[in-house]
């Protein structure tokens, strides 16, 4: 009988100090809160397929009822409510080169995502105005052995916003996939980065496109590192320019479209772009 009575009293113990202690870590978070509010999600992780729209949305893209798309948004409120979305595409088919591309896009969308949303959270900067980070990734071109897309990073804070574009193209010859740069589509020493920058620079001032349209002597002269940006489509390589380089950004995506029969004398015979060779 004692012994029972012992077990209830250190039962009716252990209870008692429980519930102090959890009302002492409640004490402790209340505390906590009132000096540093605590971010509040809005919004839960969503994979949804999407319609092409928006600010990063162009006239080079495939048919967007040609594939599938993964998005991933969080929004959630600081000082002001932050918005943060990725969404990259799911291309159809079979084989190596398709399955490595899918691959890629994913792992590099997702990872640019939990970066951003993990640098928001635990960014010490305090701002009033809505924050929004947007990275996608579209799809130009599609072959057996060739793959092309278009990266778009757009970050915006209240009324004022940048948007960074890339392109990304890959190339399966035989068991081998590379990603190229511009100068693996063409035979070295052709002058193919001077006819396409004379190219370019003529098509914005004969057309008076952006800043061409006011001052064409003003402007400096394009660069060969303006044409680091490309991505392949069926009709020929479109060179994306950085923003602010030849037109405003609500101008933008600023490029220029090059047929492949004004390339033609420049293409690798044996590269990648053989076919239009």
């Amino acid at each position: 009988m004692k012994r029972k009575k012992y077990l209830f009293s250190f039962f009716c113990a252990i209870l008692g100090l429980t519930a102090f202690l959890c009302l002492l870590y409640s004490f402790l978070l209340f505390k906590r809160a009132s000096q540093n509010p605590p971010l509040v999600l809005r919004a839960n992780m969503s994979e949804k397929l999407v319609t092409l729209k928006g600010r990063c949305s162009n006239w080079w893209e495939l048919n967007s009822d040609s594939y599938e798309r993964k998005t991933r948004e969080i929004s959630f409120q600081r000082e002001g409510s932050v918005h943060i979305k990725c969404s990259y595409p799911i291309l159809p088919g079979k084989g190596m080169l398709v399955e490595y591309v899918n691959l890629k896009l994913k792992a590099e969308a997702e990872s640019r995502f939990d970066r951003l949303v993990q640098g928001e959270i635990s960014s010490e900067e305090q701002w009033e105005d809505e924050y929004t980070l947007d990275y996608e990734f579209f799809p130009t071109y599609q072959v057996l052995n060739l793959i092309s897309a278009y990266g778009c990073d757009f970050q915006g804070r209240g009324i004022h916003g940048c948007t960074y574009y890339e392109g990304k193209t890959f190339w399966q010859k035989e068991d081998h996939i590379t990603e190229l740069s511009l100068d693996d589509l063409f035979v070295k020493g052709t002058g193919y980065r001077q006819f396409l920058l004379r190219y370019c620079e003529s098509y914005f001032k004969d057309s008076g496109y952006g800043y061409y349209s006011s001052c064409k002597e003003c402007l400096s002269e394009l660069v060969e590192n303006d044409l680091d940006i490309f991505v392949l489509t069926d009709k020929g390589v479109v060179i994306v320019f950085r923003a602010y380089r030849v037109g405003g950004w609500a101008d933008g995506p600023d490029a220029v479209l090059i047929p492949y029969a004004k390339l033609k004398k420049f293409i690798d015979p044996v590269g990648p772009l053989q076919e239009f060779f």
